[in-house]
């Protein structure tokens, strides 16, 4: 990880004092610039008791990915082993949410979780959401 830090701060990626780390300007750049290849048009705080499995979740919104989603199980598989708990996938197809492998349309029984995921993500046909989750926000928001 120290090498990591000092890699990305002689890059001009982070700044580095006691108090903490920050993103420099070329560095949120660099953040964006790597969402936006991963199609990840946001992430955000997002809180259901019925879909996390840790204290804290996290939404991550990936557009038009879903007819790119072969096997949740491999998605879930990357989270958990960058230090998620668990992860939930939910696709936006055919103007449905379902959580594939799990119920083709779990949301509609759960109207309520599906207007929160609606109305946090502005899903438009053919997104995916993850939400991640772990025991602290800093694990769920951990790049791979």
């Amino acid at each position: 990880m120290k090498q990591m830090l000092a890699d990305f701060q002689k890059q001009g990626y982070v700044l580095a004092s006691k108090a903490g780390c920050i993103l420099t300007q070329k560095g949120k750049t660099l953040m964006n610039k790597r969402l936006e290849d991963l199609n990840i048009t946001g992430i955000k705080l997002f809180d259901s008791p019925i879909l996390k499995t840790e204290h804290t979740s996290v939404g991550l919104h990936l557009q038009n990915r879903a007819d790119k989603i072969d096997l949740v199980i491999k998605i879930r598989d990357i989270a958990v082993r960058g230090g998620a708990t668990g992860a939930t996938i939910i696709l936006f197809k055919e103007g449905k949410l379902s959580i594939p492998s799990v119920h083709p349309d779990f949301l509609s029984e759960n109207l309520s979780l599906a207007k929160k995921v609606h109305e946090s993500f502005n899903l438009k046909e053919n997104d995916v959401i993850a939400i991640v989750s772990a025991d602290d926000e800093w694990r769920d928001l951990k790049p791979q």
